[in-house]
């Protein structure tokens, strides 16, 4: 199994304040990854410097062997599709959603096989974005990423603000696409029931500094880090800022 991302004494400030504090991480290719920590850990701002929103203030993050600073923004960003907590989608239809990467890319796509692919009727292809509930959108979202057949996905909190219903088809999906299309899964959650049935492996971020990183089952059940074991006791304070 190679590599996909691999981070090396990773360091990175957002408003005056350092967010990520030394981290290094090694995300293999068909993996599932999941994020872990309090608020304000630095969890959704690693995601941030992997699609290349944010850029480190130290460190090395490359991609396929590849230094990211080095490779286009652009295809990076087909490479490594990304999915925020909140789901933004553009004006128009769900078709239009989803076409938006491939029309850039000048590539045809199935736009209601992919709908199909996450899970919803192909009859809300020509319906207002807006219009859908908050768990559609998500899958929206996923399907426009997945459009232009990224390697690598990354997801913010896929399950908040949804019901237990809801949240759990989100799970089956995102263990659906990993299983498919073998895609490199890296989510970021602080609901530890996500992780445990995603399984996969698990990465403990506390106070920017990644504290735990292995078998999600292990970290779950015999984690090796004291902060682990208060973060899974709900015993940590958590941060506004991520």
């Amino acid at each position: 199994m190679g590599t996909e991302f691999l981070l090396e004494d990773v360091c990175s400030r957002r408003v005056g304040r350092e967010v990520l504090r030394g981290v290094s991480l090694d995300l293999r290719n068909e993996e599932v990854v999941s994020i872990l920590g309090p608020s304000g850990a630095g969890k959704s701002s690693l995601l941030r410097l992997l699609n290349g929103l944010d850029e480190p203030s130290q460190g090395h993050i490359s991609y396929q062997g590849q230094d990211v600073s080095s490779i286009p923004i652009r295809d990076l960003r087909r490479e490594v599709g990304m999915v925020f907590q909140l789901p933004y989608l553009f004006d128009g239809s769900v078709r239009e959603n989803i076409l938006f990467g491939p029309t850039i890319w000048r590539r045809s796509v199935d736009a209601e096989g992919l709908l199909k692919k996450v899970g919803l009727p192909v009859d809300l292809i020509d319906r207002p974005a807006h219009q859908l509930s908050v768990g559609q959108q998500k899958r929206v979202s996923m399907a426009r990423s997945l459009a232009v057949e990224p390697h690598v996905l990354l997801l913010d909190e896929p399950t908040a603000n949804l019901d237990a219903t809801a949240a759990g088809r989100i799970l089956d999906l995102i263990l659906s696409l990993r299983d498919e299309l073998g895609v490199a899964l890296l989510m970021v959650s602080h609901v530890i029931h996500d992780t445990e049935i995603l399984g996969g492996m698990a990465a403990v971020l506390h106070e920017g500094r990644l504290v735990e990183f292995g078998p999600a089952e292990r970290v779950l059940k015999e984690p090796s880090s004291e902060i682990t074991r208060r973060f899974l006791d709900g015993d940590l304070d958590s941060r506004e800022e991520e």
